[in-house]
């Protein structure tokens, strides 16, 4: 009965103020942590397609095709830094918090 009762550091409700839904007795420090997540996943997204959608369309002009493939090379860095620090997680156990 003790494993039924949500503890101080749970969510028990979902929450789809933040724009997605929780899983209920989700812990706080982790909700907190994706929260902070979410805005750079976001901004990820955007420039993503950016790039994309100007890399393909030679109308936008030189100056933005070359902007674009500049913004699709630092993507590509970012991409390779996730990679690392995917490996550092599956080879020492490097947790969200400590990459934070």
């Amino acid at each position: 009965m003790a494993e039924d009762a949500a503890s101080p550091d749970t969510i028990d409700e979902s929450d789809e103020s933040d724009g997605f839904l929780s899983t209920p007795r989700v812990d706080l420090s982790l909700l907190a942590l994706a929260l902070r997540l979410l805005p750079i996943v976001e901004h990820y997204a955007l420039v993503y397609e950016f790039a994309h959608a100007r890399s393909v369309e030679l109308a936008s002009g030189l100056v933005a095709h070359a902007f674009a493939a500049a913004l699709r090379a630092c993507l590509n860095e970012h991409l390779i830094g996730l990679a690392q620090l995917q490996q550092q997680h599956r080879t020492s156990g490097l947790g969200l918090q400590q990459m934070w």
